[in-house]
């Protein structure tokens, strides 16, 4: 669980967030209820203590949350048509030999978004940068940015900009006959916006009067 997180959107919005995360029961104890045990022992911890509690499910769990209160909010997912990751501007990185860069980076960020981000979430984003995108990581020189992304035949995916001032995506991004993918809800330019397919569900239990966003995407490197 990670109870010290924030979501914040529509440039003014905050609201506080506990994220559950790798909830799982050893196959010799299945079919005993322990989940449900655990489930109701975190909601009665934490009940009144936070806006939303969230959680990303798998496929084999989409009728189990719903007992708790959660509701499967749909995300969205945000193209830039004609257009490719500025590779040129890039610098590969490797862990093990920047690993101060990128920690400082990570530590230090600011929003990726106005639109939505969460915040306090650096530990997670370093899971990500270990064990996740280790082979993707790239530095921007001029934004002094860790930019995240893969490329698959003419579509670049953009997992994440991590700097500690506001970047300018038009620096990270260039006209080209490509597509890119954002894994995180950017904002400051046009965009296509498509209903997002994952592998399985993004559930919210609301704890309080305020609505969560519509038409946002949780940033994949702050996913427990």
């Amino acid at each position: 669980m990670y109870p010290s997180m924030s979501l914040i959107w529509s440039w003014k919005e905050k609201a506080t967030a506990l994220q559950i995360g790798t909830v799982m029961t050893h196959p010799d104890y299945r079919h005993q209820g322990l989940s449900a045990r655990l489930m109701n022992h975190v909601l009665d911890v934490y009940h009144g203590k936070y806006d939303f509690m969230y959680l990303f499910a798998n496929s084999s769990v989409l009728e189990f949350y719903p007992k708790f209160g959660f509701e499967l909010v749909e995300e969205y997912q945000y193209t830039a048509s004609g257009a490719s990751v500025n590779e040129s501007a890039l610098r590969k990185l490797n862990v093990a030999r920047d690993i101060e860069l990128i920690q400082r980076l990570v530590y230090e960020r600011v929003l990726v978004s106005r639109k939505f981000s969460t915040a306090n979430s650096g530990g997670i984003t370093m899971y990500h940068v270990l064990n996740v995108f280790n082979e993707h990581l790239y530095y921007h020189d001029e934004e002094d940015a860790v930019v995240m992304f893969s490329k698959e035949n003419d579509v670049f995916h953009l997992y994440d900009v991590i700097s500690r001032t506001p970047v300018n995506l038009k620096n990270i991004l260039e006209d080209a006959e490509a597509d890119v993918v954002f894994h995180l809800t950017p904002d400051g330019m046009d965009f296509e916006l498509s209903p997002y397919k994952r592998d399985g569900a993004f559930f919210v239990k609301k704890g309080s009067g305020m609505d969560f966003p519509f038409g946002v995407k949780h940033p994949v490197t702050s996913e427990a």
